[in-house]
């Protein structure tokens, strides 16, 4: 089931870039319009390349690094509109670039219910999943018939010469076959006709238009679900035609144009349907091809090289992909302060940040901390659950409104990042933050929760006491399996990870989770800034928080943190009070006010 939901999701996602190609192409296919018709016949290819390759080197010139696509993760996997893990979600979101698209489809999925065994988004991509193979063996199943009954319509064609058979039971020409095609023509053509015919159909068979056909029917198949493929493919096919009626011109004269006009004008008198299967291909188009013969000249050297010149440009901005995050920034640590000396702060005082855990795929915040580190040696730590019902000021509506087209109005903190994405979230998060505790927080931290595991590891993993009955949970649809023993041991990544995710077990669940989760964040502090770590790791440090932490916190103010880090003797932390109340359809948890406002003032000094 998981296999095969991975699968749709990735196909998905590579059809939607291939939309987009696909409108580029017909964009451009009008442009050159008087052009040789194999140029605009060259350029479907790229439509091909994207849907069989589900990689591709990145690059500036990507159609994806235009502003629709910001919210969009890419890189050289591709584009993830609807995230590979969408059916984990608590709030499953995807981004197409086109915010009305966005709004539509977000309203309708699916959210997940607290409590529920499965998510109800794992149930929809399974069913759209089983109904996009059942639609493919359908498609397969009519093309393995056409190909049968093609079969018995020519078993009595008669050999002409070469690789050509003369038929009586067919209305018009075609080519037959991958490895050995051969070509099939009605009984009775006139010499000149003949001749026309089997031009066309030779060119077809050394331009491997056989093949291409082939392997376009297939994946026609696979995609069938997009209407934009099947477009593409409906003038991939005409372009495909008129390109060799060209070349007969080409290669015979414009004086055959009126004959060869003619023998177009015939077959498409003869209104006979010939059904033909994946591995045949036959004349259609009739009208648009004698158009498009009767203007058709041999085209200037100039026009040459600026049809081959179009097809490489046309390349280069669809066949790569956009420029990831990292990418673009050799450092995936953010400072929003441009003029970061004029804002370097001391340690007089103390100075308060926000910790956001988030999953990159979803923009989901499983972990949010708030805590101050003071010029008294204490580290003070207070946990925000994930499901704090938070609303949102008009300010921040109008921001989330620019990347998101349709924002609530009230949600659940862990979703701000959902709707404020890479540019908002963290602004309005920490906004969120400092309303609930009434103070002002000078910096953010959000760690990539797939990468805290290489952090921990680059640390040589985190000594911490297991709660004494252990943990052990399993979810293969989540591919998700926790065994940790109890009591005083090493974390490695993928445990401390566990111990992070881990709730189902603990009596209070969630609100369990979030005190493990701080008094491991504390020894994790602890032993990360410890001298002999300091010392002996700085380097993998480094380099990991580089990759999996983004923030808006000065650089050069680190040696003097790092400093005061080591330096703490006493760290604190409590989880914001409240209770989990059940609101619209959903649960969500009420934190008393009173009781934050008091808890800030004794370890925020306000």
């Amino acid at each position: 089931m998981l296999f095969l939901n991975d699968i749709f999701i990735k196909l998905l996602n590579m059809s939607i870039t291939a939309s987009y190609v696909i409108i580029i192409i017909l964009a451009v296919r009008f442009l050159i319009r008087k052009f040789p018709k194999k140029y605009s016949y060259y350029l479907w290819s790229v439509v091909g390349l994207r849907l069989i390759f589900p990689f591709s080197i990145t690059s500036a010139f990507s159609f994806l690094n235009f502003n629709m696509f910001t919210n969009v993760n890419t890189g050289i996997g591709g584009a993830e509109y609807i995230p590979s893990d969408i059916g984990f979600a608590d709030m499953p979101v995807i981004d197409v670039g086109v915010n009305s698209v966005n709004e539509t489809i977000n309203n309708i999925l699916p959210q997940a219910e607290a409590y529920n065994s499965v998510n109800p988004m794992q149930i929809v991509i399974f069913g759209i999943s089983f109904l996009w193979v059942t639609g493919m063996f359908i498609i397969l199943g009519y093309e393995i018939f056409l190909f049968f009954k093609t079969k018995n319509l020519i078993k009595k064609a008669v050999f002409y010469k070469d690789n050509i058979y003369e038929c009586d039971n067919i209305p018009s020409p075609f080519v037959r076959g991958i490895i050995k095609p051969k070509i099939y023509i009605p009984f009775r053509l006139g010499e000149k006709e003949f001749s026309y015919i089997i031009c066309h159909e030779k060119y077809h068979i050394k331009r491997y238009d056989n093949i291409i056909k082939a392997i376009s029917s297939f994946i026609l198949i696979v995609y069938w679900f997009n209407p934009f493929i099947w477009a593409g493919y409906f003038y991939m096919n005409m372009d495909m035609e008129m390109s060799c009626d060209e070349k007969v011109i080409s290669e015979m004269g414009n004086c055959v144009i009126k004959d060869y006009g003619n023998t177009l004008l015939s077959f498409a008198l003869n209104r006979r349907y010939l059904p033909l299967g994946p591995l045949s291909f036959g004349e259609s188009f009739a009208g648009k091809r004698i158009k498009n013969i009767l203007k058709f000249k041999n085209p200037k050297l100039w026009i040459s090289f600026l049809g081959v010149f179009i097809v490489i440009i046309i390349g280069a901005v669809c066949l790569t992909n956009g420029n990831s995050a990292d990418e673009e920034d050799d450092f995936a640590v953010e400072t929003e302060n441009n003029d970061i000396l004029t804002n370097t702060l001391s340690l007089s005082g103390g100075t308060n940040f926000i910790i956001a855990g988030v999953d990159e795929t979803s923009y989901f915040t499983d972990t949010i901390i708030v805590g101050r580190i003071s010029d008294k040696n204490e580290l003070n730590l207070i946990s925000i659950p994930r499901d704090t019902y938070i609303s949102f000021t008009d300010e921040q509506e109008r921001l989330l409104k620019e990347v998101n087209s349709n924002p609530p109005k009230l949600t659940k903190i862990s979703r701000i990042n959902i709707y404020g994405k890479e540019k908002y979230g963290m602004k309005i998060l920490k906004e969120q933050a400092e309303k609930i505790l009434g103070i002002n927080i000078d910096y953010y931290f959000k760690i990539d929760l797939k990468g805290l595991r290489n952090i921990v590891d680059s640390i040589g993993g985190v000594y911490f006491n297991v709660p004494e009955n252990g943990l052990k949970y399993s979810d293969p649809s989540q591919n998700l399996y926790i065994d940790i023993k109890g009591g005083y041991q090493l974390l490695d990544g993928v445990s401390s990870e566990g111990l992070l995710r881990f709730r189902s077990g603990y009596r209070r669940q969630d609100l369990d989770r979030i005190d493990v989760s701080r008094e491991f964040i504390k020894e994790f502090i602890s032993q990360v800034f410890s001298r002999d770590n300091i010392k002996d790791n700085l380097n993998s440090i480094a380099d990991s928080c580089i990759k999996y932490v983004k923030t808006d916190f000065p650089a050069v103010n680190i040696p003097i943190y790092i400093e005061s880090f080591k330096n703490i003797e006493t760290i604190n932390g409590e989880t914001l009070k409240g209770s989990y109340q059940y609101i619209d359809n959903g649960i969500y948890y009420i934190y008393d006010d009173s009781d934050a406002q008091k808890t800030a003032e004794k370890f925020f000094e306000k």
